[in-house]
């Protein structure tokens, strides 16, 4: 009975006066399925359906109906006819395929065979079609179609990546069983799904990619060596994109990798190398949108396991991410240790990248010793470092923010020439780790002969709200060239000093923005000159530079501002707050003018609201203030002058502006003339200048006769 209930149970004799009369059965029962495959295993019906249901496991119960005639002696085997009704349960068919949900329908069995009738389930998420018979020879056929839902096979199946397939497509299994060997064929053409996942693996829904997969179990006929007691080879072609043949053993009651080779663009035969191994071309690879896509790597065998792979041999035809890329990447891989390191080559990237899966605390570091990179702005690319739209979606839906930082490897990268663009920034160091559920910037130092850019920070993913924290110090040694490298050209000459910075952003490093912008800057420097910027390029340049002010002040400020400002020195304090820039004690002080900024600047915007303040400076660059108190011979000549040129000493005043507007075109409007105070000493000054008696002006300076 096998735990089932048995209910009306009816034997009759239909000739009871024979010697050796026959005997007819009928059963009805009512139990668990698993009962009812474990009594097929346990009868003759095992061996005429070879062994088709020994890996079925299932849950849930069904109905038994069933027929016996035993034939008198001498006469052939026994005459079976059942049928058990399948309640909605839960199968797993074993052989990789994944398992059956909600099942009704019949199976029908004979003494010599099997058959489905009206079978149908759920399966990856979407219903599907299940036909199973025996066949002559012993074996067993099952066919099985139907159309996946990934959006409902994820609810219940989290695996990695998963989350950026959506969708459903229509798809075919073929299954094959006999004594020797099980052969399971699944194809389907993807149409239907969509994938937001990194190049090339992005796919839009409607677009066709056709996949075939291959499942042999026991021996084989093919020419390949065959397969032993516990081996599965298994071969994927996904297109034109890859095929991938991987041969499974057991190893210590678990089943993994004993030889696989993965080839990007071709068919793959038998691997002929234990281990894993890659090899292809590929015509574009994103180094952005791999967040989350992370493989349980404790098991040594994991295909997917990337500190397991023996080998690589890659040419990648471009390498994006970022804004940048680079073209003609050559990857060598080998297997060092229980790590992997890969010599990287091409006409912009040289060195070496060294992963180690127990580097650091045993969640792995990844090592790069660069002899030089450098980054080629790349038009094609649409802001997230990728070609098509799809793949756009990627780094909106799947941004790094979403990957737990206290996840991620630590690092140790060094690239002794870093350029971008064709600018030469310098020599990058690159030092962190994971710290709990942050990741921890310990340094970060990037120099060169104009400068150098230090620093530490962490990126913290706790409460599910990332964010990105960095201390910054820029020392500068020349501000001019620094702005050369980061790509503003003639927009400052000469000027040294240092530029503090405390920020924060919410999200991931790579996803800087500026509405949740908010810290302190703190900016000294010495000399220099502000030089003609295009505001439209300059951006903030052209709002320090203040060169606006000509173009809409009658003032004769023009040679000051409008073909660039000396300054002697720059300080101030700026407090930023969701992108909102503002200060209080903001000052240029240049040969020709001394100014004070109060106010603030929308980096959002790209407005400003800002209350302006500037003491013009008279004489060969030194202010009228300063001569008097330094010497008031000097400050004499100084009022002389400034009385020829007709600006009374007694209006010593500073002008204010209010300027506001966007940073291309802001509006500028005089708020008027403020007395400069004056101190004891240089009063005195002017009063003894005022008291001297000029007796005969300087010839040169009389008025011609007439």
């Amino acid at each position: 009975s096998a735990g089932a209930a048995v209910q009306d149970v009816v034997v009759s004799l239909p000739d009871f006066t024979q010697v050796a009369p026959s005997l007819d059965v009928k059963i009805k029962a009512v139990g668990e399925t698993m009962g009812f495959l474990k009594y097929i295993g346990l009868s003759p019906i095992r061996g005429y359906i070879a062994g088709f249901t020994d890996p079925v496991v299932a849950q849930g119960n069904g109905e038994l109906e069933l027929a016996l005639h035993i034939p008198r002696l001498g006469e052939p085997t026994v005459q079976l006819q059942g049928r058990y009704r399948i309640l909605n349960n839960q199968i797993d068919l074993g052989r990789s395929i994944p398992v059956l949900s909600r099942a009704n329908g019949n199976l029908q069995f004979t003494q010599s065979g099997l058959h489905t009738e009206r079978l149908s389930a759920e399966l990856l998420g979407g219903p599907a079609r299940i036909e199973v018979n025996t066949t002559a020879e012993g074996g067993a056929v099952a066919n099985l179609s139907g159309t996946n839902n990934i959006d409902i096979w994820r609810k219940d199946h989290p695996y990695p990546g998963l989350d950026r397939l959506h969708g459903g497509a229509a798809w075919k299994a073929h299954i094959v069983a006999d004594s020797k060997s099980v052969h399971v064929q699944i194809s389907s053409t993807l149409q239907g799904i969509s994938a937001n996942l990194p190049l090339p693996f992005s796919k839009a829904q409607n677009d066709s990619l056709p996949l075939s997969v291959n499942i042999e179990t026991g021996t084989s006929q093919d020419s390949k060596p065959p397969l032993g007691d516990g081996q599965t080879y298994t071969t994927v072609q996904l297109g034109k994109l890859l095929g991938a043949a991987v041969l499974l053993g057991n190893h210590q009651g678990a089943q993994g990798v004993e030889r696989a080779a993965i080839d990007f663009g071709s068919r793959v035969a038998w691997p002929k190398r234990q281990g894993i191994w890659l090899s292809g071309e590929i015509d574009e690879c994103s180094m952005q949108g791999w967040g989350g896509m992370q493989v349980d790597t404790t098991h040594a065998n994991s295909l997917l396991a990337a500190p397991y792979i023996d080998g690589a041999e890659l040419h990648v035809a471009k390498l994006s991410g970022y804004g940048h890329s680079i073209t003609g990447l050559h990857i060598q891989a080998s297997k060092r240790g229980n790590g992997i390191s890969a010599q990287l080559s091409s006409a912009s990237l040289n060195g070496e990248v060294s992963w180690l899966p127990s580097g650091y605390q045993q969640g792995g570091k990844l090592v790069a010793r660069l002899s030089d990179l450098n980054w080629t702005k790349d038009p094609a690319l649409q802001g997230h470092g990728q070609v098509s739209a799809a793949s756009a979606v990627v780094m909106e839906k799947t941004s790094a923010a979403i990957l737990p930082p206290g996840s991620l490897p630590a690092l140790e990268v060094t690239i002794d020439q870093l350029q971008s663009s064709g600018k030469k920034l310098g020599k990058l160091e690159l030092v962190g780790h994971p710290e709990g559920d942050s990741w921890r910037l310990r340094r970060i130092l990037l120099s060169n002969t104009d400068g150098s850019l230090s620093g530490d920070g962490i990126w913290s993913g706790g409460g599910g709200k990332p964010q990105t924290k960095l201390n910054l110090l820029l020392q500068i040694s020349n501000a001019g060239k620094i702005l050369d490298r980061s790509g503003f050209p003639n927009a400052v000459k000469d000027g040294s000093g240092k530029l503090a910075a405390s920020i924060a952003w919410g999200g991931a490093p790579d996803g800087f923005n500026l509405q949740s912008l908010e810290g302190t800057l703190k900016l000294d420097t010495g000399k220099g000159q502000f030089l003609k910027v295009d505001p439209g390029v300059g951006k903030l340049l052209s709002v320090l530079s203040l060169q606006a002010l000509p173009k809409r002040i009658a003032l004769d400020f023009t040679d000051v501002f409008s073909s660039g400002f000396q300054f002697d020195n720059i300080n101030g304090i700026a407090n930023i707050r969701d992108g909102k820039m503002t200060t209080q004690d903001f000052h240029i002080d240049g040969s020709a003018a001394k100014v004070t900024m109060k106010g603030s600047v929308d980096l959002n915007r790209e407005t400003q609201d800002l209350r302006v303040e500037i003491l013009p400076n008279i004489g060969s660059g030194v202010s009228l203030i300063s001569a008097f108190a330094i010497n008031p011979i000097v400050g004499l000549s100084a009022f002389v002058v400034d009385k020829i040129l007709g600006n009374p000493l007694d209006k010593l005043v500073s002008f204010e502006y209010n300027i506001n507007g966007t940073w291309a075109d802001p509006s500028v409007v005089k708020l008027g003339e403020k007395p400069v105070p004056v101190s004891s000493k240089i009063q005195q000054s002017i009063e003894s200048a005022s008291a001297v008696k000029v007796s005969e002006p300087s010839k040169s300076l009389q008025p011609t006769a007439k």
